[in-house]
C-alpha cells in the first residue's frame, strides 16, 4: 500500500510536517470483514477484507499499525501482510 498526501491542502501540510518530527505515525485502518474464521488460541484470523480507509493518528489500536514519511515500499508491503496476510501469502 502507498499513501500519499495532497500538500496544496493546509491540513495536509500540518499533517507531513508531525509527521517528518516523529510526532505523528499511528494508522487506524478501516475495514470490512468479508470472511474469517476462529483460531484455536481463541482469535480470529481474517482471510479477506473490503478496505475502506486509512487515517494517520497519534495513538494506532495495533501498535504495529505505523506510518513513516520516509518507508519504502518493504516497509508498506510488512503493514499490507499484517493487515490481510491471506491475500499476500497468496501472490
Amino acid at each position: 500500500m502507498e499513501g500519499r498526501l495532497n500538500l496544496a491542502v493546509q491540513r495536509a501540510r500540518e499533517i507531513a510536517a508531525l509527521m517528518q518530527e516523529g510526532a505523528l505515525d499511528g494508522l487506524s485502518i478501516g475495514f470490512r470483514t468479508v470472511s474469517a474464521k476462529p483460531g484455536a488460541d481463541g482469535s480470529r484470523r481474517l482471510l479477506g477484507i473490503d478496505l475502506w480507509e486509512i487515517s494517520v493518528v497519534t495513538f494506532p489500536m495495533q501498535p504495529s499499525a505505523r506510518a513513516s514519511p520516509d518507508a519504502g515500499p518493504e516497509a508498506i508491503r510488512g503493514l499490507a501482510r499484517i493487515v490481510a496476510p491471506a491475500r499476500f501469502r497468496a501472490a
